[in-house]
């Protein structure tokens, strides 16, 4: 099955209740980029890349579609199994992984409607059918994301990321404290979310001031060398975005 055209689309989507304060910068709205493959065959796949904004990765929007666009020309007539497309985008691009999703996803799901069955089970099936979801803070007032943390346990959220970072590590201390102070007898899972926005002395202090506060820490600093530097002194679990 060949691919016989790629259409590119762009779409803002308007943050709800806005801006998404993160340790990075505010956030208005959100530049999604939709892809659609047409087989020849007349099958139908659509995949997307949202890039959070401008100073949260290396990624953004124009960057994803100035890409696509030069992977447009080349995966033309090009075989959608998604081995070989992924073989044939590399021959036309080097890197630019977050563009390439955006087709990787379509072809996906363009193969899943022509075979007629669902994406999952090309990829080895589905191994739960529930996913639990959780709610994200905003970078806020201490006193503010803790009341807002007691609003989402009663909402019956299992799991909850707070926003830190871009601002003195006392502040987040104390609204991580604060926020576990409230959720603490309800069995959430808590994470801590810093955007790169700690250098490696506040993620230290931090975790080492809240050694009571069972949490995962979200990307707390800029780079996996600064990262590395912490791990073995932090008491915190890590995970890198």
């Amino acid at each position: 099955m060949k691919i016989k055209e790629i259409h590119i689309y762009a779409h803002d989507l308007p943050v709800k209740n806005g801006p998404y304060a993160m340790a990075s910068g505010v956030v208005w709205s959100l530049q999604s980029t939709l892809v659609k493959l047409v087989s020849y065959d007349g099958h139908v796949g659509w995949g997307e890349t949202c890039p959070v904004g401008l100073t949260y990765a290396e990624a953004h929007a124009e960057g994803a579609r100035s890409a696509l666009r030069v992977l447009a020309e080349g995966v033309l007539g090009a075989d959608v199994v998604p081995g070989r497309l992924r073989r044939q985008m590399d021959a036309c691009l080097n890197g630019h992984n977050y563009a390439k999703a955006a087709v990787d996803i379509a072809a996906h799901d363009l193969m899943g409607k022509s075979l007629g069955v669902n994406v999952a089970d090309l990829l080895g099936g589905a191994v739960t059918d529930r996913v639990p979801s959780y709610y994200a803070t905003s970078v806020g007032n201490p006193d503010d994301i803790a009341r807002l943390a007691k609003e989402k346990r009663k909402e019956g959220y299992p799991r909850l990321q707070v926003k830190v970072g871009g601002r003195p590590a006392e502040i987040d201390i104390e609204t991580i404290a604060k926020v576990w102070e409230g959720i603490r007898e309800s069995g959430m899972r808590l994470a801590v979310d810093g955007n790169r926005g700690w250098t490696t002395r506040d993620a230290l202090r931090v975790s080492r001031e809240l050694p009571h506060v069972p949490c995962i820490m979200g990307q707390p600093c800029n780079s996996i060398q600064e990262l590395e530097k912490i791990r073995t002194q932090i008491n915190h679990g890590i995970f890198m975005d």
